[in-house]
């Protein structure tokens, strides 16, 4: 019966713990509330997710997903890399980002399937300036 449960809990429509095999957990507050007795307040990250106190999500930063290297990468491999994605790639820009629009800087032309949708008064982090759009487009793309 608890293997049962576990095994439910670990499978794909619950924790999916096969793909995503772990969670942490970082304290934010310690608070003692009696002799030995503590009240511990903090972040769980599930799925690189947070949920904040205020009802928000927050993304875990994951420096695996930093995809470039600490030296310069020549454009024309960049451009033969992008070349090689045949699949349906979705580019989304803030127009307040730091970063130039990859449509208006001829790198969306390296692309064999792509398209770029701008986000109107947004930064570079669109998903935390913009969280409702940012997952509506990203559900309509998938």
């Amino acid at each position: 019966e608890i293997e049962q449960r576990d095994s439910h809990l670990r499978g794909p429509d619950f924790f999916n713990a096969a793909e995503m095999p772990t969670m942490t957990f970082t304290s934010t507050r310690v608070k003692k509330k009696g002799s030995g007795v503590f009240a511990v307040t903090g972040d769980l990250t599930l799925h690189g997710v947070n949920r904040n106190e205020d009802g928000t999500y927050s993304w875990k930063f994951d420096p695996h997903l930093n995809v470039w290297a600490v030296e310069d990468i020549a454009d024309e491999f960049l451009y033969q890399t992008w070349a090689a994605i045949t699949a349906p790639t979705l580019l989304l820009y803030g127009a307040d980002s730091w970063a130039s629009n990859p449509e208006g800087d001829g790198r969306l032309d390296h692309f064999v399937n792509a398209e770029v949708i701008e986000f109107e008064s947004a930064g570079h982090w669109l998903h935390h300036d913009q969280f409702d759009r940012f997952m509506a487009t990203l559900r309509d793309f998938l």
